[in-house]
């Protein structure tokens, strides 16, 4: 079975900026130029439990982020095979509340999911995750590759 692995929806604040920049008008540092940045990586190499990835989705500007969702899920993943065939995708297997909700980023927050992915067939594969926010033109789409044996 493949699950979405323990959410952890924490959010730290980091010391360390990414893009930090100089504003040069007031003469205070801060994140300027900055984005909203994602990014997707292994947690845990496979073993017997699976592989354990995890996606975030951090705050590089110097405003809050606020994401609008029209339902409780906030983010979705497929797995590809090698010929880009998708042979999963974690919102058919699961059903989520029509609710409003939101995901508030201060600057410097960070939005962590972890995929535990498991019970492949032998082969190279491809996961791709996003968020699923309402009214945005972003969906902050990270790709990785990975092999099971």
């Amino acid at each position: 079975m493949i699950g979405d692995g323990k959410k952890d929806d924490k959010k730290k604040q980091s010391p360390e900026g990414g893009k930090e920049e100089r504003s040069g008008q007031d003469g205070q540092n801060g994140i300027v130029a900055g984005s909203i940045e994602s990014t997707i990586n292994i947690q845990e190499q496979q073993n017997a439990k699976g592989i354990l990835f995890r996606y975030e989705l951090k705050n590089q500007t110097e405003k809050e982020k606020v994401f609008q969702f029209s339902s409780s899920q906030k983010f979705d993943y497929v797995i590809k095979d090698k010929n880009g065939k998708i042979v999963y995708q974690y919102s058919k297997n699961h059903m989520f509340m029509q609710v409003l909700t939101s995901l508030k980023l201060k600057q410097a927050d960070v939005f962590k999911q972890d995929i535990l992915v498991n019970k492949l067939e032998p082969g190279a594969y491809t996961l791709e995750v996003w968020l699923t926010p309402t009214g945005e033109t972003e969906d902050y789409r990270q790709k990785i590759t990975f092999n099971w044996n």
